[in-house]
């Protein structure tokens, strides 16, 4: 057996004494037992890169999890207003809607995806165009441009009115 395990020095006398003892059999200094197991300094040891796996894998999550759930936050960006232009080219006739979006929510956006409806006299969808925003940010109190542009199907005079929604946005802390 190794010696240097089952013995150890008295701090007081400096004699060499079991290790299990208790007292010194030479001084009668009571020995102290180490607070910190040869186990427990072993965890202590592994503690910090533990806390670092963790925090890295919660860093991680934070980047390419879902994020906030927007439908919670979809009333808050709002359609300050717009208009929709009709145009024709020698590529055919063309309905645009140009407007702003404002951001009242606390929180950051990117890829808004915008939905335009437009409706006849009666009130009848007569057309549709949805578009995402990939390349813009919208942060929190900004206030954005828009326009949306398709290829109309009817004549200028069918479009009477039309309804712009907010349709989905990511989180704009989530990357990608």
């Amino acid at each position: 057996m190794d010696l240097q395990l089952e013995t150890k020095i008295c701090p007081m006398c400096a004699e060499v004494i079991r290790a299990a003892a208790k007292v010194c059999p030479h001084c009668r200094h009571v020995q102290r037992r180490p607070l910190l197991t040869p186990t427990l300094q072993m965890w202590l040891a592994f503690l910090p890169l533990l806390l670092m796996i963790f925090g890295g894998l919660f860093w991680l999550e934070s980047l390419f999890g879902h994020g906030r759930d927007f439908r919670i936050y979809q009333n808050q960006l709002v359609v300050v207003d717009s208009k929709i232009h009709f145009s024709t080219s020698t590529n055919g006739n063309f309905i645009s809607t140009i407007g702003t979006l404002r951001n009242d929510s606390p929180y950051g956006w990117k890829d808004v995806q915008l939905e335009v409806q437009y409706f006849d006299r009666g009130g009848n969808l007569i057309d549709t165009r949805t578009e995402s925003r990939v390349s813009e940010e919208l942060p929190a109190g900004a206030v954005h441009a828009f326009r949306l542009r398709t290829q109309a199907d009817r004549s200028e005079s069918e479009y009477i009115s039309h309804k712009v929604f907010v349709r989905s946005a990511k989180d704009s802390r989530k990357w990608p």
